[in-house]
Order: structure tokens, then sequence, then C-alpha cells
């Protein structure tokens, strides 16, 4: 998959089930929208059901999704190591939307978000991944090459890339 909507090629399987005259791009251009207007829905769901908490209380919730997904991903890498890599896959998907809300939440906060907060969930978000990652490698699900460049990438993201950017 290439950065460009017309540089995607999409699996056989998927091309037979696609109507006659449908393009990628046209179809993954439809597909962006939805998807777009879906979030727009939930954004005012979320607004209509948690607002006024969350004006009061966005940046305690926020802490707390961030913490149950710190605590949630050794989880995820237990379920790893039990051999049940559906049911990891499932609640690591589900505590990825806590990355999500967390950051909706603090953004409704009547202060506002932090800059701390937003580094613990950067930090959460590293760590959560990493004990996932090892856990695969030590399990053979995932190469020892694969996760060092990963890690590699992301001191260098941090590191070099990061403290230049935060600087301009």
């Amino acid at each position: 998959m290439g950065h460009g909507l017309s540089d995607v090629v999409l699996p056989q399987e998927v091309l037979e089930v696609i109507p006659p005259g449908w393009s990628d791009t046209q179809g993954l251009k439809e597909i962006k929208e939805t998807l777009k207007a879906a979030d727009e829905v939930i954004a005012r769901k979320f607004d209509d059901m948690f607002g006024e908490y969350l004006y009061e209380n966005g940046r305690k919730v926020a802490t707390t999704l961030t913490k149950i997904r710190r605590q949630g991903s050794w989880v995820v890498a237990g379920l790893l190591f039990l051999d049940m890599p559906k049911t990891a896959a499932v609640l690591y998907a589900g505590l990825s939307a806590t990355d999500f809300f967390d950051g909706k939440a603090a953004r409704r906060d009547k202060n506002g978000p932090t800059k701390e907060g937003a580094d613990d969930d950067q930090k959460t978000d590293k760590a959560a991944s990493r004990k996932v990652e090892v856990a695969e490698v030590l399990t053979g699900r995932l190469g020892a090459d694969q996760f060092l460049l990963r890690e590699a990438s992301n001191v260098f993201m941090n590191e070099v890339v990061r403290p230049e950017y935060e600087e301009s």
C-alpha cells in the first residue's frame, strides 16, 4: 500500500465482490467519507450523553481510560502466552477504543488537556504495544528482527525527530 489512494491494491477476494464500474479510488473515497460521517455522529452522541459530565471531569476520565489501557495490555500479553490470540485481539481492540475516547474526554474538560496527560498517553501506548509485541516474539508470532526494527524506529522518532519538531 502506498501513500495515495490510487496506490492501494485490493485483494482478489475483495475485487470479486465489487460491483462493475466501481473504481478502487472512488470506493476508498466513499469509505473515507462514510467513516468521517460516522465519527461525527459518534462525537455528537458522545457529547449528548457525556458532555456535561466531561466538562467537569474530562481529565479524570481520560486518566482512568489510560490506566485501564496500561493494565489491560498485561492481560493481552497473558492471553497470547495462553495461546488465545483471538481473545487477545478482541481485548486489544477494546483497549484501543479507550485511546480514541481518552483524548476526546480530556479535550472536553473545562480546563482542556494537559501536556503531561498527552505525554502519559503516548508512553502508555508505546508500553502497551511493547508488552504485546514481546509476548508475540516469545510465542513465535513475531520475528525478533521485526520487533527490533519497530523499537529502533520508536527510539529514532522519540530521540531525534520529536525533539527537533518540538523546538520549532
